[in-house]
């Protein structure tokens, strides 16, 4: 009896039921296409995406490398005010994992979301280094790297080993967290993705531990001596592999490696010598290299990274820094004029990212160090360089070297390569001559 009565109340009401669900239909529609600004979420988190962006390849983009998240957005209003146009966001496994297959990036989306509204861009840097308080679920200490003396933590931080099995639940948070920041990628908003997961945030064999003595390294590497070539190599191949995972994580991303080159021979015990073979993958399109030091001539850098682009068809970023230390400009502590200079060498060489590092504004949006970062703007401002697009220099001649030469030499500060690099680029009238690393 019901039945036959909805029956006939819904024929005598056809036509007001055709429309109504009609406009529920073209509601939803419109509902679900609105601008993520308002709708879009990934567990939680909200997007205020209002336009669209386009990487340009011809555009040097100049980014305040800021290693924390204190202060974010008077930061980015600081950063945006004093004329940079790029932010680095470092998204941290420790501060974003709940188990494995739960994760939570709210905050950090809401910081892409503050760097958006002050116009940046971001260069994103998801962190796998793990804090103590992520030990004990499915991080364990012995997962972690073992320094010569049995040191685990640099910076109240462990870095999980290479070749510790625990990288498949890094994997998968790190394909969780490139879902998360999809729609900032898909809106053109970021530049590179660099992943790190040393306690100086770069994707290599931290520095205090001068290899890994884990248990999972010794048996992965056949425990061979690891002061030699043979051992270095093996590092090459872990971070590439490595790098190789976050590329398939961050499918579709522009990816990059931070390789960092803090002193001369900081990759004899980074294992970031070989920089053609980690960077194999055709995902990786950036390739970063900190110019702190001066040991390692900044030309034959510039060279060394222009002929990387060249060969990838990608793009390069150099990093110079104002902290004084010393493997800096002779111990003493970087000027205006010095960083300057070295960024205007890298505009003049084809860099396509400036990142100035420990320059960030304090909680004013102010400070003594990002003081010298605007004087340093400034100044490749009065020299044309500030909006200089990317530049094809030309090269001359080549300079090779091997691994082997370059291992067993003690790094590049060697009358052997860099003293074959200048002896080149002088014969040459200044000229800076291709680098070609043979493996």
């Amino acid at each position: 009896m019901k039945l036959k009565k909805i029956k006939k109340f819904a024929y005598q009401h056809r036509y007001i039921i055709i429309v109504v669900s009609l406009i529920l239909i073209v509601a939803m529609y419109l509902y679900f296409k609105k601008s993520p600004d308002t709708t879009a979420r990934i567990g939680g988190g909200k997007y205020r995406i209002k336009d669209k962006r386009t990487f340009d390849a011809a555009k040097v983009y100049k980014m305040i490398m800021l290693t924390d998240d204190a202060f974010w957005a008077a930061r980015c209003k600081a950063i945006a005010a004093a004329g940079f146009d790029c932010v680095q966001l470092v998204i941290p496994i420790s501060e974003t994992w709940n188990a494995l297959g739960s994760y939570n990036f709210d905050r950090y989306i809401e910081l892409a979301n503050v760097a958006l509204d002050n116009g940046l861009h971001l260069v994103l840097k998801p962190h796998v280094g793990i804090l103590p308080k992520l030990l004990g679920n499915y991080f364990q200490k012995s997962d972690m790297m073992v320094g010569p003396g049995g040191n685990q933590v640099v910076d109240n931080h462990y870095q999980p080993s290479f070749s510790s099995e625990k990288w498949n639940g890094i994997k998968a948070w790190a394909r969780a967290c490139a879902v998360a920041f999809q729609p900032f990628q898909d809106a053109g908003y970021v530049v590179a993705v660099f992943p790190s997961a040393s306690d100086s945030q770069e994707l290599c064999y931290s520095l205090p531990y001068y290899g890994d003595r884990s248990p999972a390294e010794l048996a992965a590497s056949g425990n061979i001596d690891q002061s030699t070539v043979a051992y270095a190599r093996f590092q090459t191949n872990a971070i590439k592999r490595r790098l190789d995972e976050f590329c398939e994580a961050f499918l579709g991303y522009r990816m990059g490696w931070d390789a960092s080159a803090v002193t001369y021979n900081w990759h004899k015990f980074a294992g970031t010598y070989d920089y053609m073979k980690v960077t194999q993958n055709p995902a990786v399109k950036f390739f970063k290299i900190n110019l702190g030091a001066r040991t390692d001539s900044e030309y034959f850098n510039v060279g060394l990274q222009y002929d990387w682009k060249v060969q990838k068809q990608g793009y390069y970023c150099t990093e110079w820094t104002n902290e004084p230390a010393q493997w800096q400009n002779g111990n003493v502590a970087s000027t205006a004029q010095y960083l300057s200079d070295m960024h205007r060498i890298s505009i003049d060489n084809g860099c396509n990212l400036l990142s100035f590092a420990f320059h960030s504004p304090d909680k004013d949006g102010g400070g003594a160090a990002f003081q010298m970062a605007k004087e340093v703007k400034a100044m490749l401002v009065n020299t044309g360089h500030w909006s200089k697009p990317v530049t094809t220099p030309e090269r001359v001649g080549e300079v090779f070297y091997s691994f082997e030469n370059i291992f067993n030499s003690d790094g590049w500060n060697t009358p052997t390569i860099k003293g074959a690099f200048d002896a080149a680029r002088a014969a040459n009238g200044g000229k800076i001559p291709n680098v070609r690393c043979t493996g």
